[in-house]
């Protein structure tokens, strides 16, 4: 098993209304793009090195061609999480950061 580094960041790629929660929490990696921007800024944010996970909607996943679906269901650094509104899985979203990260950002001490 490969090591994870611990310092890998959370990147977000949306629109502003999708971002700006993530913004507000201190995600630091906030990529705002227009519909016809998301392609490209997500290709940039799997290229970085120290995303550990990427965050996007799920009507921006579902909006793609489904190579580019296919490539983000099978990355494995950084790990991507789709969220959508009926989205209740919360622990599904920790478990792939604990993955991608190596750290529980959720635990309660």
């Amino acid at each position: 098993m490969s090591e994870i580094n611990p310092m890998f960041n959370i990147a977000v790629v949306g629109d502003e209304q999708f971002t700006l929660g993530f913004r507000l929490a201190g995600v630091r990696n906030v990529i705002n793009a227009k519909n016809n921007e998301i392609a490209s800024k997500i290709e940039s944010a799997l290229a970085d090195k120290e995303t550990g996970v990427l965050v996007l909607k799920q009507n921006d996943v579902e909006a793609l061609p489904l190579r580019f679906q296919e490539k983000l269901r099978n990355s494995t650094t950084p790990v991507v999480v789709s969220i959508s509104k009926d989205n209740s899985s919360a622990e599904v979203l920790r478990a792939l950061v604990k993955r991608a990260i190596g750290v529980d950002v959720w635990e309660k001490k």
